[in-house]
């Protein structure tokens, strides 16, 4: 996560300074992410095969684990609606404070009993946005609205959520989520193009 927190920020800087290759850099940024947590920071080491179509070899170190061994979903609940700082969450900006927002500010609600609680450095999902990337580790603590997840780790010291939510934007899982996702909206453009909407993936097949 170090790595690729350093990595990005670079790319980051030159996305803002070179506007013409944005799209060339966003695409070599997903393909460093993607490089790094299906086949590690070091090239050379003996690869096995991971029994994963989308993500092919692995170094031979490594171990294939389900989601649910590294997190735990965290379901507490903002009782008595104590906590005001409303969180938000997009495939672009990640966790966002509410707050912040310069735009749809008429949405929120004056009620937030029935939000859920985020603390820092808790994972926060759309189910019904995750094929785009929507998939972050939050920096507040606050509350969310009830239709996202919210996931714990079991221990920071031997996994860290970072590389996790990396691991989960990567074309290659968004490629895997569109396959098991679920509740087609199909909705015609005013060009007459068709396209789906609101595809979710349950709790049972994340």
């Amino acid at each position: 996560a170090d790595f690729l927190d350093k990595k990005c920020a670079e790319i980051d800087g030159l996305l803002a300074d070179l506007e013409a290759e944005v799209k060339t850099l966003a695409e070599y940024k997903k393909s460093i992410i993607s490089e790094v947590t299906t086949q590690g920071l070091n090239q050379n080491v003996k690869k096995k095969q991971s029994g994963i179509d989308w993500v092919g070899n692995i170094p031979a170190h490594w171990q294939v684990v389900p989601f649910r061994s590294y997190v735990v979903e965290r379901t507490e609940k903002n009782l008595g609606g104590r906590n005001k700082n409303l969180l938000a969450l997009s495939f672009a900006l990640g966790v966002t404070r509410y707050a912040d927002k310069q735009y749809n500010m008429d949405r929120v609600k004056d009620d937030f009993c029935g939000y859920q609680i985020v603390h820092e450095k808790d994972l926060v999902l759309s189910p019904n946005d995750i094929i785009k990337g929507s998939i972050f580790v939050s920096e507040y603590k606050g509350c969310i609205s009830p239709m996202y997840r919210v996931f714990s780790n079991y221990d920071p010291e031997t996994y860290n959520l970072y590389y996790l939510s990396y691991h989960l934007r990567t074309k290659e899982s968004g490629r895997k989520f569109f396959y098991i996702a679920r509740g087609l909206i199909g909705e015609i453009l005013d060009n007459g193009k068709y396209v789906t909407r609101r595809m979710s993936v349950s709790q049972q097949d994340l």
